[in-house]
């Protein structure tokens, strides 16, 4: 090993130098962890033989016990960084074995790049003493001067065009390991988090982290994802807290080209979370927009403060429950949300995670009372700190939804968005209630289309964007939506049932009850749902007149359970039937029922919109006519 620090390694572009530490590609260094750099070279050495995970454990940290996930974290990185060769990976997997460098690697000498590095300059010596050197030396003057002038102007043409296709960034799922793990909720937590941060920088579109969750322990290249997010750099990260210190790894990457522009990490006391991911945000932002980056490039920059480490966990659990959008996990996101201000009673973000978590509690029935309680927790969280985006966005959906108090939420709306443009959920609320509801379309429209750009991959965006196409009229666009939702979750409810509406809407009727019959497994249990086979049946008796009145009546008999009276105006609107229609509108009025915010857009109460009852619904309920 006495040659160690003499000898490079050369495999396709890149050369590793030990003595120096250092990985190039192309000549360029390539930022790695010092352990990533150990295990990279302890693989370089024994290239295209097996090397057990426990050898290289012992030799990547001979002196420490550590667990296999940080080899495997490591490995991970090395992929990233080294991209792939003949259209594989440079390290592979052998399952329950170890890794193998599979690319053809040069052992070469440091004395050996002398030698040749000397004998260039001896044949520059050579023509230096010939009988035409001044001729020569004059045309190399020429020549290094038109190329340092080309190269300053391919420099600033290059720096000008990365400056300016930096738009977009996704954060991907970070990596816990932390040797006691046993959920997901800190990582993901962190993700989170960071991405608000980011969403700071205001010229900056950030990735909803629905999206890039996806992601999560996936093998695909920085290309790749890049591409299929719409992201021209990506963040990855790990997260590990040992007691009562915690450390942050971030690294960023182009994945025009999936190179590694910057690594770091940052540690510290778990209570001063919250300044580390701040510092990560900043430093993030300097390296996309340079070093000149200043504080207005953060117009609306969080308080930080020193947290309740407890607090901070009970948070990051509340928001991993909260994002999984179901009934058990609403209910334990409410625990965690609660325990979370309890420990730490000045935490502004514990507060709005509890006014949102209440808000989505209303959807699934798990919280008595919960619009006044998600309007006193959202309050209070801006009571502490009113740059909290999502406390606005909690409040606009009170205002909206419980107060009908338009101009109001619409204010709260458009101060969440000010303060974090790529808050998806402010968005959506903003142009699917809002501006859709008071007969804005075209700008609900539009809206919604930058909602599904910040989260590309998510069912319920797509499929609101559809529901906006649906109140346009626009039914073709609407199914295209919805079927493209299916087509990433043949499962997803909100996508039938919106189809259902669709077809009904163009009186495609075998479509509608096709799709009826999908959504017949997520009924209530006994429920008295009329069964797809009867409508069925009565189309096939009496056509259209037939399939209306059976769901007519079957809705009747639900509404008042199950079903908004509005789904029964809109029939009876349809069948030509104003009084009844007026009579079920009347109903859904009197109990205060939300869904009937879209009469002004419904297409399928426009029969009533000349009769004077509608205008003076639309008075009492305050929308605009």
């Amino acid at each position: 090993m006495s040659n160690q620090g003499k000898e490079l390694y050369e495999f396709g572009p890149f050369r590793l130098d030990p003595g120096k530490r250092l990985l190039l590609r192309d000549n360029q260094p390539v930022p790695l962890q010092p352990k990533a750099f150990e295990t990279l070279l302890a693989l370089v050495r024994t290239s295209e033989q097996v090397v057990l995970k426990d050898d290289l454990m012992k030799i990547v940290w001979p002196d420490t016990f550590v667990e296999e996930s940080n080899l495997a974290q490591n490995i991970f990185v090395l992929r990233k960084t080294l991209g792939a060769v003949a259209g594989g990976p440079y390290i592979a997997t052998l399952p329950g074995r170890g890794y193998s460098f599979t690319a053809k690697v040069r052992v070469i000498s440091e004395e050996s790049l002398v030698i040749e590095s000397h004998s260039r300059t001896r044949v520059v010596i050579d023509q230096w003493h010939s009988k035409q050197r001044l001729a020569i030396f004059a045309t190399v003057i020429l020549v290094l001067g038109s190329a340092l002038l080309l190269a300053i102007s391919s420099f600033n043409s290059r720096s000008e065009a990365k400056a300016a296709k930096f738009e977009s960034l996704a954060v991907l799922p970070f990596v816990d390991l932390s040797p006691d793990s046993s959920a997901q909720y800190l990582g993901d937590g962190m993700t989170d988090e960071l991405v608000t941060e980011l969403a700071q920088i205001g010229t900056l579109r950030v990735i909803s982290t629905r999206s890039s969750a996806k992601y999560k322990g996936s093998n695909k290249s920085g290309i790749q994802v890049g591409r299929e997010l719409g992201a021209d750099l990506l963040v990855e990260g790990t997260v590990e807290r040992v007691g009562d210190r915690v450390r942050i790894r971030t690294q960023l990457i182009d994945t025009s080209t999936d190179r590694h522009l910057w690594a770091r990490s940052y540690d510290g006391e778990v209570k001063d979370v919250l300044f580390l991911q701040s510092d990560a945000a900043r430093d993030i932002g300097q390296q996309i927009r340079g070093n000149a980056l200043t504080p207005p490039a953060f117009p609306n920059p969080r308080k930080v403060r020193p947290v309740n480490p407890e607090a901070y966990e009970a948070y990051l659990r509340g928001r991993y429950f909260l994002a999984q959008r179901s009934r058990e996990s609403i209910s334990k996101a409410l625990v965690d949300f609660k325990h979370a201000v309890d420990l730490d009673p000045e935490y502004g973000s514990a507060y709005a995670g509890l006014a949102n978590a209440y808000i989505v509690a209303d959807q699934y029935d798990v919280a008595n009372g919960s619009f006044p309680k998600a309007r006193a927790a959202a309050e209070k969280s801006l009571s502490l700190d009113d740059s909290i985006a999502s406390a606005h966005a909690a409040l606009g959906q009170y205002f909206f939804l419980y107060e009908f108090n338009f101009a109001e939420a619409g204010k709260q709306y458009q101060r969440a968005l000010q303060l974090d443009p790529s808050d998806v959920m402010a968005r959506t609320w903003y142009a699917r209630n809002y501006l859709m509801y008071t007969g804005r379309l075209d700008e609900a429209v539009l809206e919604m289309k930058r909602a599904q750009q910040l989260d590309p991959l998510s069912l319920i965006t797509t499929t609101s964007l559809g529901l906006v196409y649906y109140f346009r009229k626009d039914y073709d666009n609407d199914i295209a939506m919805c079927r493209k939702a299916l087509a990433i979750d043949p499962n997803f409810l909100p996508a039938h049932a919106q189809l259902t509406r669709a077809y009904l809407a163009e009186r495609r009727y075998p479509e509608y009850i096709a799709e009826y019959r999908a959504t017949e497994k997520w009924n209530p249990p006994n429920a008295g749902y009329i069964r797809a086979d009867s409508l069925q049946k009565a189309y096939e008796t009496s056509g259209e007149k037939g399939l209306l009145q059976a769901l007519l009546l079957n809705l009747e008999h639900l509404s008042r359970d199950y079903e908004s009276p509005l789904l029964v105006a809109e029939l009876h609107a349809g069948r030509g039937d104003k009084d009844k229609a007026f009579y079920w509108l009347e109903q859904a009025y009197r109990d205060r029922d939300n869904e009937l915010l879209v009469i002004k857009v419904d297409p399928q109460l426009e029969s009533l919109r000349r009769d004077p009852r509608f205008g003076d619904l639309l008075r009492r309920l305050g929308l605009p006519q």
